[in-house]
């Protein structure tokens, strides 16, 4: 390797590691120290020089130092975990640049798996008033969402009632930018024992190789409190799933770093419960994931419905840290890097 390119690849990492150290929450990296410290029994000083080893040495910061349970694992365990870096270079080498814009665009995305939602929307920008007001007839509440919204952000449950005056309502959304107009999905019941007031929806992730679709992992993601979104960055909570859509281990709640045997608000119990419609959801994404071959690792958001599953959403840049926790992994406490590994056979790590 050229000298250019060592110096230049020293100056990115540099850079990252820079970038890293100044994003640093110091009452997350507190609340991650007193976490690791309860489980762990270790002192303090002992964690956090052992979060910067294994930040030099494996990559992982102090949030998935604590999710991956690495104050309890050996060397030959933590080898196993993808980190963040690795998860974006799975990312730029399995999905074309070029054809993000149809997961990263919702209109884009509505466009080219209508027939998989499960629900009626429409197209704020092509839509008159008219055509609005009788697309709201007979609904109580509609979702709006901005078209590049991510993590639950940009999105708003809107009740009809609440807006009497529907060109007030079409101008109000307009000037949010919330072009997405969807009528509400209607979960399962069994999914609504979970919380009602959110649509918790099954991750599941895809990766491709050699035209064969394999599912890296699945997980249930479920509102935390009274909000209608399950995202983990909204303070919902999610648990592992295993291949016939059962619960295994308890919820974990990343903004509180607390895991849960049953849901704080509606007291249903996590593990051995059994999400229906599992494998029409998996046979939906797999099927969703070949109009796409351009973008070849995809994390699908799936609801699921009375009678059905309906495609909520696709991820090209998926999680890397919740299929690691380690309290969902079992006894062996190993991370996905050996089943991605074993996928694309030497095509990356």
């Amino acid at each position: 390797m050229s000298f250019e390119k060592t110096g230049g690849s020293r100056i990115l990492k540099l850079k990252n590691t820079l970038a890293r150290i100044s994003s640093i929450s110091f009452r997350r990296l507190w609340l991650c120290v007193g976490k690791v410290r309860k489980e762990s029994k270790k002192t303090p000083v002992a964690i956090l020089l052992d979060m910067v080893f294994c930040y030099l040495r494996y990559g992982t910061g102090y949030l998935d130092y604590l999710t991956f349970g690495f104050a309890l694992i050996d060397k030959t365990c933590r080898k196993t975990f993808m980190n963040m870096n690795q998860n974006l270079a799975l990312v730029r080498t399995a999905n074309d640049p070029a054809f993000r814009y149809i997961f990263d665009d919702k209109l884009e995305f509505n466009r080219l798996f209508s027939g998989s939602l499960g629900r009626k929307w429409l197209n704020l920008k092509q839509t008159d008033i008219c055509a609005f007001k009788s697309f709201l007839a007979g609904e109580d509440f509609i979702f709006a969402k901005q078209t590049d919204g991510y993590g639950g952000m940009g999105i708003s449950r809107i009740a009809i009632k609440d807006w009497p005056d529907t060109a007030a309502l079409y101008e109000h959304l307009a000037q949010k930018k919330q072009y997405v107009i969807e009528k509400q999905i209607v979960q399962h019941h069994e999914m609504s024992r979970l919380n009602a007031n959110s649509v918790n929806s099954v991750r599941i992730t895809t990766l491709e190789k050699n035209g064969i679709y394999h599912i890296l992992y699945a997980l249930v993601r479920i509102g935390g409190g009274d909000g209608f979104v399950d995202n983990i960055s909204s303070g919902g909570m999610y648990c592992p799933l295993d291949e016939n859509g059962r619960i295994t281990a308890m919820a974990f709640c990343d903004s509180t770093g607390e895991y849960y045997e049953k849901h704080p608000l509606t007291k249903t119990l996590f593990t051995g419960f059994s999400v229906p419609y599992f494998k029409e959801a998996c046979s939906l994404v797999m099927e969703a994931a070949k109009k796409v071959p351009q973008i070849r690792y995809v994390g699908w958001d799936v609801a699921i419905t009375e009678d059905s599953a309906a495609l909520i959403e696709g991820n090209v840049i998926p999680g890397y840290d919740m299929c690691q926790n380690h309290r969902h992994l079992g006894g062996k406490k190993t991370g996905i890097l050996p089943k991605i590994r074993e996928i694309l056979d030497g095509e990356l790590f």
